[in-house]
């Protein structure tokens, strides 16, 4: 059995640290070497967005941050498969999954996840091009994508506002029999225009990291900032297109001459580069203020109103306030394009929610702005407040390129309520959650709610904190009184102590002769503008399933106790206003534990010095719950009527959607009597030869959400009589515990006829 990446995994030595409220800055990914294991467990925290065609900043407990754009699956150019070209078969291995981007002082860090880059000993390879917009002035830089500018393939064009100045050209090399996991490559930097194909970077790494698992494929790629053109500065930042192609630049076969196969978009890849131009670049905001360059949010959300007094519409007479949003610019200088920026609670794009611009041009540095459903009502509760305030109406302008909402409406139930901003590109720059959902954001941990009472806020504070998890950045304001629109925290007066915990929904598990593992970061913190003196204690209480060994490697720093399930560390040095900590920690999960059972993880923090009322923070858990089964399925195209004697075409799909391996699978399909197969197309599994009767093929171990194709052409016998039923009967093994085992097999029948059918050729 093949063993499955430990997704979750960390480094120690990366998590471990003592921080204030500032940001700690992004994380230096390593680009592993041809001799060494390529891993890229450090961009875990770094969740794909909810839908595809979204990019958004995600950030960890310690602070550091990563842009990731979510992809379409399947967009890519999907070349037929009647040829058996190596090239036609490439296309399902450059499509693009998911992009990330982080950086440190020195490089920019890139992660394409593609499918399944298993045979990378085809030829051509993958080819992975990233253009880079430091201007964004259209008509400087150079527009086109494919370079040298010398084949008889079409141009594509980046769109206008994304003309670059730097294309990062990274092409993955066939790798051999014996090392087949990944390969090494330098980079090309291409700079406009683009005359040559490019200067090898020498400064620049790449490898393929685990390019031969059945999850997927991953290509990292580092890049100094000196290499594209230094590193930004002030309010600057850098617009980007991401492409995979042919790295021969082979036009490829499907009627359009380019060699690009797919794109970081909306939709499909053929559809958008029919014009000639990509349709879609995003903007990646860096930190320049810190010195840090991590991806960060150059405005936040700092505290908003949900609904007041029970009334979900503020214009109702009876209701005297109104909903209102905080925006802070954290920065040392002005936004000046404060018009190209977005705020509402439409985390999806294509909802209901709303979403709405801004029409000022411009937040100076430090400052704060209010967005009021009603100004009116806002202003009759909050008579003394002097500081800017939009009207919802008359002062923002309703964007409905992302959402048809009407208004904003913060809600107080259960589901997760989301208040976010989008920039010019419409990339999620920051987003709070709320509420108690029971799958929320990827990569977000919402304030818990069942049901808030009336005139309630929530506050980021520190304003400067951003980790993701809403829990930890935001202070509950239960009274009106409490409410501080307009004002930044600094920190709670007085001692504070605060506490949170993460780690995976489901363990990652190895091989199933082996134990699950589970790490878990505690993050611990005293956002209060007083010192605690005293011994700060963080005790963990495991649930029953899971096992702690207490040995170095399985906590950083190692706990002071270990009593059974309860593990305690001990702080003497106390912990001073604004100062935090993490504590990373792994269990493993015991062999006895079934398949979804939810394991809840509980912590705790403590001080001598904190106030009892001080003290609703200071409790936090996290439930894991263990993997479900494998779910399999199967299914064919099969329909209509086939002439006596013709040949035709039918596609075999089949299927993992479960969260375990599903192992040792094998397609089977009984032929109708007559039926003879004359080739087939399986490229994840093994055919077994047979061309009549009982055939079947060998998928080995499919992975969680994997799929497969199985591409027949067949011929009817010519003595076929007219009106005869044709029932083909396909299935595939079904797993232990299979939650829906109805759809592991098939029966359809076709019939002969007497016209010819042309049976359409699906690929996923």
């Amino acid at each position: 059995m093949k063993r499955k990446l430990i997704a979750f995994s960390m480094s120690m030595a990366l998590l471990l640290s003592v921080f204030s409220v500032a940001n700690v800055g992004a994380f230096t990914a390593t680009i592993e070497g041809p001799l060494n294991t390529p891993s890229r467990a450090e961009w875990d925290f770094a969740k794909q967005p909810d839908l595809a065609g979204e990019g958004i900043i995600q950030r960890n407990a310690t602070q550091q941050g990563a842009f990731v754009f979510n992809d379409a699956t399947g967009d890519q150019r999907v070349i037929s498969q009647n040829t058996v070209r190596i090239t036609d078969k490439i296309t399902r291995e450059a499509d693009l999954d998911w992009f990330s981007i982080t950086a440190d002082a020195n490089n920019v860090y890139f992660m394409a996840k593609t499918d399944v880059y298993r045979g990378i000993q085809n030829s051509p390879a993958l080819e992975l091009v990233i253009t880079v917009d430091t201007n964004h002035t259209s008509g400087l830089g150079a527009g086109n994508l494919t370079f040298p500018n010398t084949a008889t393939f079409s141009t594509t064009n980046v769109p206008a506002d994304a003309a670059w100045e730097y294309a990062i050209d990274t092409k993955f090399a066939p790798g051999t029999v014996t090392d087949p996991g990944f390969v090494t490559t330098l980079p090309k930097i291409i700079t406009a225009p683009a005359t040559t194909g490019g200067t090898t970077c020498n400064t620049c790494a790449a490898q393929l990291a685990s390019a031969a698992i059945n999850a997927g494929s991953f290509a990292e790629v580092k890049v100094p900032w000196s290499q594209i053109g230094g590193r930004v500065t002030g309010a600057n930042f850098l617009r980007f297109t991401v492409a995979t192609m042919y790295s021969n630049h082979e036009s490829a076969p499907d009627g359009y001459n380019s060699p690009v196969i797919d794109v970081l978009g909306i939709g499909s890849t053929l559809a958008d580069i029919q014009d000639g131009t990509l349709g879609t670049s995003f903007d990646v905001h860096f930190d320049t203020d810190s010195g840090t360059f991590e991806p960060y949010a150059p405005l936040m959300v700092t505290e908003f109103q949900s609904d007041t007094t029970g009334k979900d519409d503020p214009a109702a007479l009876s209701n005297l306030d109104s909903e209102w949003i905080e925006i802070y610019n954290p920065n040392s200088f002005a936004i000046t394009d404060l018009n190209n920026y977005k705020v509402g609670n439409a985390a999806k794009r294509g909802s209901s929610e709303g979403m709405f611009k801004f029409n000022a041009t411009s937040i100076p540095s430090k400052g704060v702005v209010l967005i009021a459903r009603n100004k009116q009502k806002f202003q009759t509760a909050h008579p003394g407040y002097v500081g800017t305030v939009y009207d919802l109406t008359t002062n923002m302008t309703q964007y409905t390129a992302w959402s048809s909402g009407t208004t904003i409406d913060l809600g107080n139930g259960p589901a997760e309520e989301q208040v976010m901003i989008l920039d010019s590109k419409d990339g999620i720059v920051d987003m709070a959650t709320y509420g108690s959902p029971t799958t929320p954001y990827p990569g977000h941990t919402p304030f818990p709610v069942t049901a808030t009472t009336a005139e309630t806020s929530y506050e980021r504070c520190p304003a400067s904190r951003d980790t993701n998890n809403s829990a930890v950045d935001f202070t509950f304001h239960g009274l009106f009184s409490d409410e501080t629109p307009g004002v930044i925290c600094n920190g709670v007066p007085g001692l504070d102590l605060t506490i949170a915990k993460t780690g995976p929904s489901n363990p990652s598990k190895d091989d199933i002769t082996q134990a699950r593992f589970v790490n878990y970061t505690i993050n611990y913190s005293n956002i209060g503008t007083s010192g605690e003196a005293g011994i700060v204690t963080v005790v963990d209480t495991l649930p029953a399933g899971l096992t702690f060994a207490n040995l170095p490697e399985n906590a950083s720093p190692q706990p002071n106790t270990v009593a059974g399930q309860v593990l305690t560390w001990n702080f003497p040095t106390g912990l001073a206003a604004g100062a935090s900590g993490t504590i990373v920690l792994t269990a493993t999960v015991d062999v006895s534990v079934g398949q979804n059972i939810p394991l809840v993880n509980n912590v705790s923090v403590s001080g001598p010095s904190e106030q009892v009322a001080a003290k609703n923070n200071n409790t936090a858990s996290w439930t894991t719950t263990t993997l479900g089964p494998a779910d399999t399925s199967v299914s064919t195209n099969l329909s209509g009527a086939i002439p006596p004697g013709a040949q035709f075409q039918f596609t075999i799909i089949y299927q993992n959607t479960g969260q375990d391996d599903a192992s040792d699978t094998t397609i089977t399909d009984v032929l109708p009597s007559g039926v003879t197969i004359l080739s087939e197309d399986s490229p994840d599994a093994t055919w077994d030869g047979a061309t009549t009767g009982t055939v079947t093929w060998d998928a080995g171990t499919l992975a969680p959400n994997t799929s497969g194709i199985i591409v027949v052409t067949a011929r009817l016998a010519s003595s076929a009589v007219i009106g005869t039923a044709l029932p083909n009967a396909i299935s595939i093994t079904v797993p232990a515990n299979d939650p829906t085992p109805a759809n592991n097999a098939e029966s359809k029948s076709m019939t002969v006829g007497l016209r010819k059918l042309y049976l359409p050729l699906m690929l996923r």
